[in-house]
């Protein structure tokens, strides 16, 4: 237990870095440090909302070749930490250290998968190799709003592609890679008053580029597919401020941060006449986010996600 601890308060302590060198000695420093934090804070967690586990879910190898296809709809959520920023005062004498606590905020992302078969693959023995399939998602976020964050949804379109190693058949498990980029389909903004001041961090975007490599097996009635692969994550956004104290206006200043995850993921599906249901449950870890500001969350804690849709096709 006393090991336990000891790694925790570490770790917590590891999260607190140097000053941004955007944010100037001044009284706007720690309105501008907080800003940033929270912004790379939130943008990393929408990053996994985003990119999901399985491009297709359910699937592992390519689909055969032209004319094959499949279209899906699916829905991931994640459980999102949003810093209680209005909880903390803003220092005038330069950046203070604050930890933030968090308070949780469910995120859904519908999409609409498809997947095209371009080239079959190139026999070998009873299966095939470098098969290529097209991958295209149609991603749609709702507005949400609540008093200190607010998306205002839109919808986005994803392109990747699949390259086979291995086609499924009747001894063999279907295998391939995959990458595609999907980009959030809102902008996200965050603002919220401490006292007199505020902090904000508004026209949040994010942009994801993800690679897998995923083995599936249909058995029967049910299949199984299991993955693991790295997400970039690389969001923008404009952050400000204002200190009532010193009557001190931090002006628009753009911000810029990327980040790369691991992403482990299963899916187990239920194969029906005409349609296969699919459930998924990944977790990604890892990545390097530095802050000034320490959270109850630290930035690269590991996180659970879920998605859950179905996919028909030929």
């Amino acid at each position: 237990m006393a090991g336990t601890l000891a790694v925790s308060l570490l770790a917590t302590n590891a999260g607190a870095q140097s000053v941004n060198p955007q944010c100037t000695p001044g009284d706007t420093q720690d309105v501008c440090q907080k800003a940033i934090d929270v912004f790379r804070y939130v943008g990393a967690q929408l990053g996994t909302v985003i990119a999901g586990g399985n491009a297709t879910l359910g699937q592992g190898g390519t689909l055969g070749g032209f004319p094959r296809f499949k279209v899906g709809l699916r829905v991931n959520a994640m459980s999102t930490s949003l810093p209680k920023v209005e909880d903390y005062m803003i220092s005038t004498t330069g950046a203070e250290v604050t930890h933030y606590a968090t308070k949780s905020q469910i995120v859904p992302l519908p999409q609409i998968d498809a997947a095209v078969g371009l080239f079959k693959g190139i026999p070998l023995g009873i299966t095939n190799v470098g098969g290529v399939d097209l991958l295209l998602s149609l991603a749609y976020l709702p507005t949400i709003e609540d008093d200190e964050f607010s998306i205002k949804g839109s919808t986005k379109v994803g392109v990747g592609a699949r390259v086979g190693l291995l086609q499924e058949g009747i001894a063999f498990p279907g295998v391939s890679f995959t990458y595609i980029r999907r980009d959030l389909p809102a902008t996200a903004d965050m603002r919220t008053s401490v006292g007199s001041d505020s902090v904000a961090v508004e026209g949040v975007t994010v942009k994801t580029n993800s690679w897998r490599l995923v083995a599936s097996k249909n058995l029967m009635m049910f299949g199984l597919a299991a993955g693991y692969g790295k997400d970039q994550y690389t969001s923008d956004a404009t952050f400000m401020g204002y200190v009532s104290s010193t009557n001190s206006t931090l002006p628009p200043t753009s911000a810029k941060h990327k980040v790369n995850r691991n992403n482990l993921f299963l899916d187990l599906s239920m194969n029906l006449p005409f349609v296969k249901i699919v459930g998924e449950i990944g977790q990604v870890s890892g990545g390097k986010i530095d802050t000034y500001n320490t959270f109850d969350k630290g930035p690269t804690s590991s996180r659970i996600y879920g998605s859950i849709g179905f996919r028909a096709g030929l």
